[in-house]
C-alpha cells in the first residue's frame, strides 16, 4: 500500500493566499477593462473564490496558532 503524503501547512497557507489574491485580481481586471464593477456574473465568479480563499486563510492560519499552543 502506499504511503500518503502530508503537505506542512505553510504550503497550504501560501496556496490559500493564492486562491485568495486569484479572486481580487480576477475581480479587478475583468472589471476594470469592462467597466463592469456591478456586473452580477462577475460577482458569482470572482465572490466564491475569494470566500474560499479567505475561508482557507483563516483556518489555516488558526490551526498554526492552536499548534504553538500545544
Amino acid at each position: 500500500m502506499e504511503k500518503e503524503v502530508e503537505l506542512p501547512n505553510k504550503y497550504k497557507l501560501i496556496f490559500a493566499i493564492l486562491v485568495l489574491l486569484a479572486g481580487v485580481i480576477l475581480y479587478v481586471s475583468w472589471a476594470a477593462a469592462y467597466d463592469a464593477w456591478t456586473d452580477i456574473g462577475l460577482y458569482a465568479i470572482s465572490a466564491p473564490i475569494i470566500g474560499f480563499g479567505l475561508v482557507s486563510v483563516f483556518l489555516f492560519t488558526r490551526k498554526e496558532v492552536e499548534e504553538e499552543e500545544d
